[in-house]
């Protein structure tokens, strides 16, 4: 938990002209554009900002002299610390660049306008999706870490490779830069039967030993449709893969990628019976 004071090295007694000294000091100490890349200052600056915007408003300041660093900050956001709190007057008499709709510039150059707000930290969220629920799509209300819920359209043939952008919903920029974006990833829940690659969906397919050599027909669950019955060409190798056409996931236009089916034994969970045996035997003495 952040001491505002120790953030700023004054004492809690300290004057509002104190503590805007020490804030200026440090403001200009840290600012990016005098640490351009140096990830630590640029930290520093946005710690120090914060500690200045609790402790110049005269109510969260209030707040956190009563309740100490943990309670404090166990009712203020970020978002909330800096929510409509203006730091154009004190930039104006550092000289830094001016400020956008009315919000001070906090991570623009020192005059002349140089640079923009820095954006905030962008925000990862994690959803598990079912399988259906990634070939159909749907909607989601979610839960971020500040307690605001955001409602999430999913589309259809979302995977585990994609990933959702949702702009400005992310972590607020300290002092008026524009908020970052929350990037939503999926976790797929395994699906008995069905795996997603892309645009396709892949599904391993056991038939019986006679099947490869002499050629039959097989019938496949589809995902959304009635099942198929599909041929079996003879000879056909263990492992051989065959694609159905236009079976696969969705895209937001509906368009359909393909289903690939991979060939595979069925093995028997038991011993074989006597004619089992006996065939087996047979094809043994023929070479087979």
């Amino acid at each position: 938990m952040s001491d505002y004071y120790k953030t700023l090295g004054v004492s809690q007694g300290a004057s509002k002209e104190e503590i805007k000294k020490a804030y200026k000091k440090l403001a200009i100490k840290y600012h990016p554009d005098r640490n351009s890349g140096d990830e630590k200052a640029e930290k520093k600056f946005k710690e120090v900002s914060e500690a200045y915007a609790v402790l110049s408003d005269p109510k969260k300041k209030q707040q956190f002299d009563t309740y100490g660093a943990s309670g404090f900050q166990g009712q203020y956001s970020q978002e909330d610390i800096f929510q409509n709190f203006d730091f154009s007057s004190i930039f104006d008499e550092m000289g830094f660049a001016g400020s956008r709709g009315g919000r001070a510039n906090a991570f623009g150059g020192f005059g002349g306008g140089r640079g923009a707000a820095q954006k905030g930290q962008d925000q990862s969220f994690t959803i598990d999706l079912g399988f259906m629920e990634a070939f159909e799509g749907g909607a989601r209300t979610i839960s971020l870490s500040s307690g605001k819920k955001i409602e999430l359209k999913i589309p259809p043939g979302t995977s585990a490779k994609s990933k959702l952008r949702i702009k400005g919903k992310g972590q607020q920029s300290p002092m008026g830069g524009v908020a970052g974006d929350l990037i939503v990833q999926f976790k797929m829940i395994p699906h008995p039967l069905y795996e997603i690659d892309g645009k396709n969906i892949v599904m391993q397919k056991e038939i019986p030993f006679s099947t490869f050599y002499l050629g039959g027909s097989c019938e496949i669950e589809l995902v959304g449709e009635d099942a198929k019955t599909v041929k079996v060409a003879p000879l056909t190798r263990p492992g051989s893969k065959m694609r159905l056409r236009g079976k696969g996931m969705k895209d937001k236009a509906g368009d359909r990628g393909d289903m690939i089916l991979q060939l595979v034994f069925t093995w028997p969970e038991d011993t074989l019976d006597d004619p089992q045996t006996k065939a087996l035997q047979v094809l043994a003495e023929s070479g087979l």
